[in-house]
């Protein structure tokens, strides 16, 4: 569920944890057709270390932009 902010005039919104982590595993299984887990996982290990900028490999690197979606435990 997103939270207002105070300043009713900014139309930023705060989203909760488990939203967050929501957005993330959907958009990776879209994106991937991979869990946002295994996604995690496999970025940790470093299998992505070396994905080139470029039109074929665009959905890893819009993957890795959500990766603070996925990261909400810290």
């Amino acid at each position: 569920m997103a939270v207002k902010l105070k300043d009713q005039s900014k139309s930023e919104f705060i989203l909760s944890k488990e939203d967050a982590r929501a957005i993330f595993e959907s958009e990776i299984v879209r994106l991937l057709g991979i869990s946002g887990e295994e996604f995690l996982r496999r970025w940790d290990a470093g299998k992505y270390a070396e994905t080139p900028d470029d039109l074929e490999h665009r959905n890893v690197l819009h993957a890795a932009f959500l990766i603070p979606f996925g990261r909400q435990d810290s």
